[in-house]
Parts: C-alpha cells; sequence; structure tokens
C-alpha cells in the first residue's frame, strides 16, 4: 500500500483541508517541499483548487521545486490548466498528474488524450463522492450506478489509477459504509489501481483500508501530521508511525535517496520488471511499464473485428498493381509470430511471398522451419543472405564500440530486406510477425538505439577500420534502410508494415499448437533464440555486460498476456542464470576470429552510449513523429 499527504495548492500556497471547506495555511511551496524531504516522504499530492496552474510564474515555482525534491509527486487540477501544460508538468518532473471528476463532471475526454500521449502510468484521476451518490437500499448504503458507469468511463480511457476523494467520510471506521467500499474494490480490482483521500482519522483507519484491498491512501491531515510536526489531529500516534509504515510495505518513506526513481527497489508484483529498468516506477501492484502495456493490449482487443480484417485483405488484394504477382510481402524469421502470419495470410487467400534475412547465424532449426512451412504452403521463399565478410567486419566494430545494441544490424537489414523486395516487386503491403498485443510493452529507452540510424552504424563502421589501418569503405552489398530511404519507402511509394496479428484474435499457445501439429514445427524455448547471436547477445551480453536484463522485459509482456505464469517466468530466469554459455560464446568468437581474452576483455569494458558517435537520432524522431501522425489517419495503422 502507498500512504501519501495530499495538500491544496491556492493563490499560489499550501493548505490543508481541515473539514467543510476550511483550510489551514501551511506555507509557501518551496518550504513546504523541503520539510517533507526533510522527513523522509515517499510520496506527495498536490490538488489545484483554483487554478494556480494557469499562472506562468506559479508554474516555474512548481518546477524548480520539483525538481529539487527527491520523492514523487502528483499534481492535480482542472481540465484545462492539465490538457495545456501536462508537457510541461511532465517535463518539469511531476511524477503523475490527473484531473478530478464527478458524476457531475463526467467528462473524460482529456483522459483519453493525456493516456494517448503520455502514457497511462502517468495519469491518475480524483473522483468526488458526494453524498448524492450514495444511496440507502435494504437498510445498508450503496453507490449509485452512476458511479460504477463513470470508473467504467474513466477505465475504458485508459487509465488505471482512480483516487477517491471521501467527502463522505466513508472511508473512516466511524462512518456507515464500511461494506460500500468493498463492493466498489470489486469493480475492476484485477485491472484498477484504486485509492481514497479523505476520511482518514486513525491507524486503525489505515488498517480497515488496508484490508478492504485499495492501493492507495492519501490524506490531508492524518497523513502531513507527522511530517509537518505537528498534531492537527487529536491522538495522533507519532511514535507509532514508522511500525505501521513498515507494516504497508511503505519503508521507502525513511529512504527519499532512493524513493524518488521508483516508489520501492522491489520489482512489479504483477510482472517482472524491477528498478534495473530505466522509467521504471512501481504503482500498487503493478509498475508504469505493465499498466501501460495493459492500455495498449485493450486498446488493440476493442479494434479487432472480422470486419476490420475483411477491409484489410481487400485493401491488399484491391492494391496490388496489375504487374505485380503477388499481393503482399511477409517477414519471417522463423519464429512463432511470423511463421503464423504467413499460414493465416495464405488461409485469407493472398498470394504472398515470403522474405527472410540469414546472417551466417541462425539456427539450423529456424531455417527448417522456413522451409518447411513454406513448402507445405506452397509459398515461394526469398531468402537474402549477407555476405559474411562485411556482416561480421560490421559486427566486430559494435563490439569494439562497447554500444548496447548490437543487435541494430540484424534489425536493420531485416526491415531494408523486406522493403527492398516490397520496392522491386511493387507490393504495397508487408506483414509482420511483431504485434501489439503480445509484445507490445514499451521498451526502456537505454535498452536499443533506433534500428534506422544508419549514419551511427558507419560511424562505428569507420572508427573500427581506421584502428584495424584499413582504408575507410562502406559495404557494398549490406541492405542498410536509413531514414531518407524507410521515408521514400513509406511516404512515397506508399509502402505500408502491417503488425498483422494486431487485426486477429491472436493466441501464442494455439498459434504454437496449430505450428506443430500442421507443419512440425520445432519449438526454441525463449524468443528470438532461433539466431545464435540474438540468443548469446539476449541472455548473457545484455546481463554481463549492460546490467540489462531484456528476458525480464520478454517475460512480463508474456505473463501480461496470459501465456506464462509468473512463477514459471522466474524459473526461466533462474534457469538462464545457470546456463552453460560456453559454447555460444566459444561458437561466435570462433566466427569473429576473437579471442577468449578479447571477449573478456569487451565484457569487462564500460557502456560507451551510441550518441557518442554521429548519429541521425535527431532527424529520426522528427521523422517518426510525421510518419505517427500520418498513420493515425491511415485505416491500417500500426499500434
Amino acid at each position: 500500500m502507498r500512504l501519501s499527504a495530499c495538500l491544496l495548492i491556492k493563490n499560489h500556497k499550501v493548505y490543508r483541508n481541515l473539514s467543510w471547506g476550511r483550510f489551514r495555511y501551511l506555507g509557501n511551496l518551496s518550504n513546504i517541499l523541503k520539510l517533507f524531504s526533510q522527513q523522509g516522504a515517499s510520496e506527495l499530492s498536490f490538488i489545484d483548487v483554483d487554478n494556480s496552474l494557469l499562472d506562468d510564474s506559479f508554474r516555474s515555482l512548481l518546477y524548480r521545486c520539483v525538481q529539487q525534491s527527491d520523492y514523487p509527486i502528483t499534481f492535480y487540477s482542472s481540465d484545462t490548466g492539465i490538457s495545456t501544460h501536462a508537457r510541461e508538468l511532465i517535463s518539469g518532473g511531476v511524477e503523475r498528474i490527473g484531473i478530478l471528476l464527478s458524476t457531475q463532471n463526467s467528462s473524460t475526454t482529456t483522459l483519453k488524450y493525456l493516456v494517448s500521449n503520455f502514457g497511462s502510468s502517468t495519469i491518475s484521476v480524483i473522483f468526488n463522492l458526494e453524498r448524492s451518490d450514495l444511496l440507502l437500499c435494504s437498510g445498508s448504503m450503496r453507490l449509485s450506478d452512476s458511479v460504477y458507469s463513470l470508473v467504467d468511463q474513466i477505465f475504458h480511457s485508459g487509465v488505471r489509477e482512480v483516487v477517491f476523494q471521501d467527502v463522505a467520510a466513508i472511508g473512516s471506521c466511524t462512518g456507515p459504509n464500511v461494506h460500500t467500499i468493498e463492493a466498489l474494490l470489486a469493480n475492476k480490482k484485477s485491472l484498477l489501481i484504486y485509492g481514497i483521500n479523505g476520511g482518514v482519522r486513525s491507524m486503525e483507519d489505515v488498517t480497515m483500508l488496508y484490508n478492504c484491498g485499495f492501493d492507495l491512501v492519501c490524506s490531508g491531515n492524518f497523513l502531513s501530521s507527522a511530517f509537518m510536526g505537528d498534531n492537527v489531529l487529536p491522538y495522533f500516534p507519532v511514535a507509532e508511525f514508522n511500525q505501521y509504515i513498515a507494516l504497508y510495505n511503505s519503508d521507502a518513506l525513511h529512504h527519499p535517496a532512493s524513493s524518488h526513481k521508483n516508489e520501492t527497489s522491489d520489482e512489479c508484483d504483477t510482472c517482472l520488471m524491477n528498478s534495473s529498468f530505466s522509467d521504471f516506477r512501481k504503482i500498487g501492484r503493478y509498475c508504469s511499464y505493465c499498466l501501460d502495456f495493459m492500455v495498449k493490449r485493450e486498446q488493440v482487443s476493442l479494434q479487432q473485428s472480422p470486419s476490420r480484417l475483411n477491409q484489410l485483405i481487400s485493401s491488399i488484394k484491391t492494391s496490388r498493381p496489375k504487374n505485380s504477382e503477388y499481393d503482399c510481402v511477409v517477414g519471417i524469421s522463423g519464429g512463432i509470430d511470423s511463421c503464423f502470419v504467413l499460414h493465416h495470410v495464405v488461409s485469407q487467400g493472398l498470394n504472398a511471398i515470403a522474405v527472410s534475412m540469414d546472417n551466417g547465424l541462425n539456427d539450423s532449426t529456424a531455417n527448417t522451419n522456413i522451409r518447411a512451412l513454406c513448402n507445405k504452403l506452397g509459398v515461394p521463399l526469398y531468402s537474402h543472405v549477407i555476405d559474411w565478410a562485411e556482416y561480421s567486419e560490421m559486427l566486430r566494430s559494435m563490439i569494439s564500440a562497447d554500444v548496447i545494441d548490437i543487435e541494430i544490424l540484424y534489425d536493420n537489414a531485416c526491415q531494408a530486406v523486406c522493403y527492398n523486395k516490397a520496392l522491386e516487386l511493387n507490393c504495397k503491403f508487408i506483414l509482420s510477425g511483431s504485434n501489439t498485443f503480445t509484445e507490445g510493452m514499451r521498451p526502456p529507452q537505454d535498452m536499443s538505439w533506433h534500428k534506422n540510424d544508419v549514419k551511427n552504424i558507419l560511424a562505428i563502421l569507420y572508427r573500427y577500420q581506421s584502428m584495424s589501418g584499413v582504408s575507410r569503405q562502406r559495404p557494398l552489398t549490406y541492405p542498410f534502410l536509413g531514414p531518407w530511404k524507410r521515408a521514400y519507402c513509406t511516404l512515397y511509394k506508399k509502402v505500408q508494415w502491417v503488425k498483422y496479428l494486431d487485426y486477429i484474435n491472436y493466441n501464442k499457445k494455439d498459434a504454437l499448437q496449430l505450428l506443430v501439429t500442421n507443419y512440425h514445427f520445432v519449438p526454441y524455448g525463449q524468443k528470438h533464440f532461433e539466431n545464435i547471436m540474438t540468443r548469446l547477445y539476449q541472455g548473457y551480453i545484455l546481463p554481463q555486460k549492460f546490467s540489462c536484463f531484456k528476458e525480464r522485459w520478454h517475460l512480463s509482456m508474456e505473463i501480461i498476456s496470459g501465456l506464462i505464469s509468473r512463477e514459471d517466468a522466474l524459473n526461466i530466469i533462474g534457469a538462464q542464470q545457470t546456463y552453460d554459455w560456453s559454447r555460444d560464446i566459444r561458437y561466435i568468437s570462433d566466427l569473429l576470429c576473437m579471442a577468449d581474452s578479447d571477449f573478456a576483455d569487451y565484457i569487462q569494458r564500460p557502456q560507451i552510449p551510441h550518441d557518442h558517435y554521429a548519429s541521425d537520432i535527431k532527424l529520426l524522431r522528427i521523422l517518426n513523429t510525421i510518419y505517427r501522425t500520418l498513420q493515425k489517419h491511415s485505416l491500417h495503422r500500426s499500434f
């Protein structure tokens, strides 16, 4: 459970709501934040009661103060204030932003905008519960249907945290409506983080709310008293406060140095993400990663329908030029997702060509799976074999540069091969196995680099060539896909890269069973382990050299997707840690002509960021913004 003091902003100053609209002045914002920091606060919330946020001078003060605090801050204000200044608030260091709703003010339009732009884990809602929302039924109290209706609207907008402003004092043990709370929590309990603000008068109240299942308890009086050093309420148990904080797993209150990055150092209770990943933030029993992923999955699920799939199939067939032999290109790696896409595409009557990229490091099982599938389906297979001399030199240059994303070479070539074949055959659609529903979790920013940054790839290669005493030479046959070529393919030639599985009700377990039964498909064990270099990179290099546990990210998506239990996922992590990587290390080292000492030295050297070398990242971000804007108006948008 999270415990947070909740204070009011009025006339640019900080107040505490004593009761029934009576405010008590506490001080200016800067002094209050310093005081709470000195006392070891783990979290603090503010409610802007008079739209102070619209004032430029207040916002400047807020950002200066937030940057100096060492704990997360949530800021609630009006629709106008939050929607106008949301991006500024987030960039200014505010951890979460939110608006105030009630059954009388129930528009969720702003919430949809906020979620789509900033992610569900960044957005919160304060729901004002009025006495009119409580109904007497058969001698007991219950919430009105309008309350449950608004909760549903909030949920479907993508928000996953709802804090009830308990003006009716139903959160107090002295109030008559404890059972009302339990009925409330039963609604979407597994999907929503529920909090309550107000009505808390004692630790008995906190204990009751904890037992009822609340994830967050806020209080303007009770919880702030410990930090303010005053006993605004009688009998405040200051001596017992630390004991209760420990009971509710909120001991981060007394460790402010680590509390700002994430609310605790523990991993998420739902998935496997933890504080080793950038931007990780634990929110109740969820985290910022799995919350955002669940919202994306729901958005995709709401879009899925037979009619939408039929529209896609019809568009692919009608867009086929007369001089084109094929309806579409299907990129295939040998994994479950891409193999199932090819199977499904053929079942829909599309004339497809399968395209794969062989960098010489594929597991033989992957090549066997691809050939068996294509042969039985009668689909032609184009396999682009990378020139090994060029590829091995580029791979050695990436290792020498100590950058994290050495897989950028493989991923860039895969995209390039598909786009090149689509241009050659005049196909307007590339169908891929990448999808949002089972693998759409936001990747940590520091885990990879932009796959189309050819300038970065070449800068690293030229540096290596110079160090090796050879003349600078661009690879002659390597299929690069840089920002301008991607723009040419997508914006000028109108070639669409479609996440095909987002159009169907895709179940990975069923897909694997179908492939095994119909095509004698041989599984690899873990995601992307069909390639030896990828297996070594994700299983050994990332954890050992970069302290990056990408397999946790992959397994977290499978947990949320219902493909694996959390316990089984932890067992996989444990098995991976005891796996003997010596065979794969020896194989790759021999191929790259590296001595054992060279590989060991590579693992021990510190990481160097990609942008230490020349890069097109700024251009790529601008082009991505343009591309995504155009995609929003496209029928076949990729989520």
